[in-house]
């Protein structure tokens, strides 16, 4: 079972999708992402220099091309077709990239993480990835709302 992770706040959730998007994001505490259902997600790797801790930064397909599409005003047709396709459309996946990248600053209470790579498939994770996907020693969920664009859900795993 894995713990709540405490240094971690809604607040700074979603001050640091205002920052990366440049609109006011918000952010709430949310159950659980189901984890192990298939679903076109974007899986943030992170490690530190020592690679002694892994961590991961999910997005769920809504939130990924939401704030995608708000960080550099990508059309809605772009955003609506990779919704109803469900995969994060070409176009998008550096901007996802990017935003994941940013990402690690969720993790500066575990020493200095660096985003390693961005996953489209929990099937392609590193095996020391999968392990903390499937066990994590912490986790935190919250639901990240996007005004004009919409809500998607985001996980953020600790392994040990």
């Amino acid at each position: 079972m894995s713990q709540t992770i405490h240094f971690l706040s809604t607040e700074s959730v979603g001050e640091l999708f205002s920052g990366i998007i440049g609109r006011r994001v918000t952010a709430a505490k949310a159950p659980p992402m189901n984890l192990k259902a298939k679903a076109a997600r974007a899986y943030g790797v992170y490690r530190d220099r020592d690679k002694s801790i892994t961590c991961l930064c999910i997005l769920d397909l809504p939130l990924s091309v939401y704030a995608a599409g708000a960080m550099f005003n990508f059309p809605g047709s772009t955003i609506n077709d990779s919704i109803r396709a469900g995969t994060i459309d070409e176009s998008l996946l550096d901007t996802v990239l990017e935003i994941l990248n940013i990402c690690a600053q969720l993790f500066n209470d575990y020493g200095h993480q660096v985003f390693q790579k961005l996953y489209t498939s929990s099937e392609s994770l590193p095996q020391d990835a999968a392990v903390v996907l499937n066990a994590p020693a912490g986790r935190f969920d919250l639901t990240v709302s996007i005004p004009g664009y919409g809500s998607g859900l985001m996980a953020v795993l600790i392994g040990v």
